[in-house]
Parts: C-alpha cells; sequence; structure tokens
C-alpha cells in the first residue's frame, strides 16, 4: 500500500497524523488498510486539523498580521479578538472598551478579505495608536495588500510577553 501525505498545514497536524498512526499499528502480517469499528463504521474517517485553540505565532510582526488576516478571512472574528493588543482591549474608558468590543464581535461570520502580501518595513521612530492616543517609539510597520485591492500599513506592537498584537477601530480596521 502506497501512503502519499500532503501536508499544507502546520507540523501540528502531522504530528496527529503520526500519532493516531502510531496509536494503532496493524497486526503483524496484516493489511495496513484502514481499521472499521464495527459499531460505528464512519469513525474510520478521521479529520486531522490543528485544534481551533492551538497557539498561534505571534512572536514577529508578520506573523501577528497573518494570523490576523487568515482569522477574519474565515469570518473567525471571536478568535481574532485575542490579537488585539491589551492596551486596546483594556482601554481606560469602559464606555470604549465595551463599544470597541461589541464593534469588532459584530463582524464574527462576515468573511473579510484574505491577505494577499505582507511586508515587513522599516520600524517608525515614533506612532501614536489612534484607539488609545498612546504615542510610541520604534513601532513596527508591516505593508499588506489584500484580497479586495486595499493596501495600507498596519503597526502591530508587542504586548508584555513579546508577543505581536494588533489595534483596531471600526472607521479604520487595523492601524
Amino acid at each position: 500500500m502506497k501512503l502519499t501525505i500532503s501536508v499544507l498545514g502546520s507540523a501540528a497536524v502531522l504530528a496527529a497524523l503520526l500519532t493516531a498512526c502510531s496509536a494503532n499499528p496493524p497486526a503483524a502480517g496484516a493489511n495496513a488498510g484502514p481499521r472499521v469499528n464495527a459499531a460505528d463504521p464512519s469513525a474510520t474517517m478521521q479529520s486531522f486539523r490543528p485544534a481551533s485553540n492551538a497557539k498561534a505565532d505571534l512572536s514577529t510582526p508578520e506573523s501577528a498580521v497573518k494570523e490576523f488576516y487568515r482569522l477574519t478571512a474565515s469570518g473567525d472574528y471571536a478568535s481574532a479578538w485575542s490579537l488585539i493588543h491589551p492596551g486596546e482591549q483594556n482601554h481606560p474608558s469602559q464606555q470604549v472598551r465595551e463599544q470597541l468590543k461589541k464593534d469588532f464581535l459584530a463582524l464574527q461570520g462576515k468573511k473579510g478579505p484574505a491577505l494577499v502580501k505582507a511586508e515587513k518595513t522599516a520600524p517608525l521612530d515614533e506612532y501614536k495608536f489612534y484607539i488609545t492616543g498612546v504615542m510610541q517609539a520604534n513601532v513596527p510597520a508591516v505593508n499588506v495588500e489584500l484580497s479586495d485591492g486595499t493596501r495600507k500599513t498596519v503597526h502591530p506592537f508587542a504586548d508584555d510577553k513579546g508577543q505581536y498584537r494588533l489595534f483596531w477601530d471600526q472607521a479604520n480596521g487595523l492601524e
């Protein structure tokens, strides 16, 4: 039997497949084909994909931007909310904080444009984040091109754990 595996996702997909295969190796001399559970024949087909709660790589500005657009292109704004910078999620004004989250999560299920290209450029000496009004120094800049033709520069900023997060507002999207 010839087995061809095409892995388009992450290493987690391959690890899950290898774990599943090693957990139920065929008996010596047995046919290595799929096993059928007589009680549940549908159990022979399994979907191997990373868990939705798999930790995203946010170690670089580009990886944070790519993950955000991957999630929003599929309409998963609930998961994308975790990529919004804590400085915005914990805005000092409760009214602003609640409205931001409400506006963002109202997009759940609506597919946003897909990311075509993301390129890191030189960091900005200073940048004032619109939504928080805070001026920061040495802010990364990532030029993005989206499937709807939009081109913009996004400014991810590291949180206190060194993970890059994003700032968003209803009028401008990512800033």
